[in-house]
């Protein structure tokens, strides 16, 4: 998002550096958002719009909390059935290369990058085109 807003180099390397103290606080240390900032109020100008009370991007931050718990990896390499990891070119929160990595860590992965899609693959369109392909491939 930043990157597409033209946000100098130095800025962008200083925001990035702020959220991760943020992530540090939410998700490792475990205190919410609202808690974050009464430690940390020069965070809350930058995330406020993001991270409020107990909630990060909408969703209560005990989801992100548990998250950053999970071995994604090896949760990835133990599922038995086929995966397809779709990506967005317009996805700035995930790469291309974290949708190869799924599918290389799946037993049976294969990967997709969607044109026009974002993070939350709100174009219904192509992804849904994209999963009626996988599933039609693997009926017999």
């Amino acid at each position: 998002m930043w990157r597409r807003a033209a946000v100098p180099a130095a800025e962008l390397a200083d925001r990035l550096s702020r959220l991760a103290e943020l992530h540090e606080l939410v998700y490792r240390a475990k205190h919410t958002p609202e808690a974050a900032f009464a430690q940390r109020p020069d965070l809350q100008e930058l995330f406020a719009a993001s991270y409020s009370g107990d909630r990060a991007f909408g969703r209560t931050v005990q989801f992100f909390q548990e998250l950053d718990e999970v071995n994604l990896e090896a949760a990835w390499r133990a599922l038995l059935c086929p995966v397809l990891a779709l990506h967005g070119e317009r996805d700035w929160v995930t790469t291309e290369d974290d949708a190869l990595a799924i599918a290389a860590l799946a037993r049976a992965g294969c990967s997709l990058e969607l044109a026009g899609v974002d993070h939350e693959l709100r174009e219904v369109e192509p992804v849904l085109d994209a999963v009626v392909a996988f599933f039609g491939e693997l009926r017999p």
